[in-house]
């Protein structure tokens, strides 16, 4: 990664929490693009030694930003920590469990500067091991936030990442996994809702003040990236699930109002029901007592308490 006297045209804001096993292989695909970039990384008070491989990479990376935060705030704080900061044309919000193919951001930025009327863009994600799997959508219903939210997860996102079409077309939003920004249309918005903690909710909410701003948000499959996916929160998952609940019921009452926030909520504490249930049942009739089942099932209790007291405001 080159330096120029003019500067920067890309300030990348990478925001980790227990990212230590991911992040190096991130900052190593950064230092591989074509196109001068500045970076700020964002800790948001890491217990497993992140912070250590932070400050000993920005000594040998001294035009990296850093902030290690005292308290995790959430990402939509973090990532609009640095903004104020940030000297480039374009703002790239890249999580710390990705790896940018060689070009990724120089095709981005390119797309951006040919395309005034587009606000946002993102590329075509990849599993490890190879196969794509979906980062944008052209829609977030109800419905939509609820087949997510309490289906199968895995059987749902086995079945879009394959039948989706990946091809370069304009969608309702992209992923923050790896997302593009103009600057000053990011300024202008504000940034991200700071509302939100940990959800899929607050880019769908950044992608729609940007097209309420008259921009466009693309899909952009030339560009690539590997994705690992949430393995911040992967070995605490019902904190990951606590979070996407509070976000798309905040969501729904910003965008739908208090009684769609309500409906969902009840469907939420219904549905956590019902798989805490199933979980124990079969746990109990197991022969070898799977843990795993027993924690999924207090887990899904732990969050029907929750749903029925006050920590979820709507």
């Amino acid at each position: 990664m080159n330096s120029q006297d003019e500067g920067y045209k890309i300030s990348i804001i990478i925001v980790t929490y227990n990212s230590k096993k991911e992040l190096p292989e991130c900052l190593e695909s950064i230092r591989k693009q074509t196109i001068p970039c500045e970076v700020f990384i964002v800790d948001n008070a890491s217990t497993d030694g992140t912070q250590e491989l932070i400050k000993k990479t920005s000594e040998k990376w001294p035009k990296m930003r850093v902030i290690l935060n005292t308290e995790n705030r959430g990402l939509a704080y973090g990532n609009n920590q640095p903004l104020h900061m940030c000297t480039g044309d374009y703002v790239l919000f890249l999580n710390p469990d990705t790896a940018l193919k060689p070009n990724t951001i120089e095709l981005l930025v390119s797309y951006l500067e040919i395309h005034p009327s587009v606000g946002g863009i993102g590329p075509k994600s990849y599993f490890e091991d190879g196969n794509p799997h979906v980062s944008f959508h052209y829609s977030w219903t109800i419905f939509q936030i609820l087949l997510w939210r309490i289906g199968p997860y895995g059987l749902i996102r086995d079945f879009v990442d394959r039948h989706s079409k990946y091809q370069e077309s304009d969608v309702l939003f992209i992923s923050g996994a790896c997302l593009l920004i103009r600057k000053d249309l990011l300024l202008k918005i504000g940034g991200y809702d700071q509302h939100f903690f940990l959800t899929v909710e607050d880019v769908v909410d950044l992608c729609l003040r940007i097209r309420e701003e008259g921009y466009r948000v693309v899909f952009y499959p030339s560009a690539e990236l590997i994705h690992l996916g949430s393995r911040s929160y992967i070995s605490k998952p019902y904190i990951a699930m606590f979070y996407s609940y509070q976000g798309s019921l905040y969501f729904l009452r910003k965008y739908k109002g208090a009684f769609w926030a309500t409906f969902v909520r009840v469907c939420y504490f219904l549905g956590t029901i019902l798989k805490a249930s199933l979980s124990y049942t079969i746990y109990l009739i197991s022969r070898n007592k799977s843990q795993n089942f027993k924690r999924i099932s207090e887990d899904n209790f732990r969050l029907a308490r929750i749903l029925l007291g006050k920590q979820f405001q709507i």
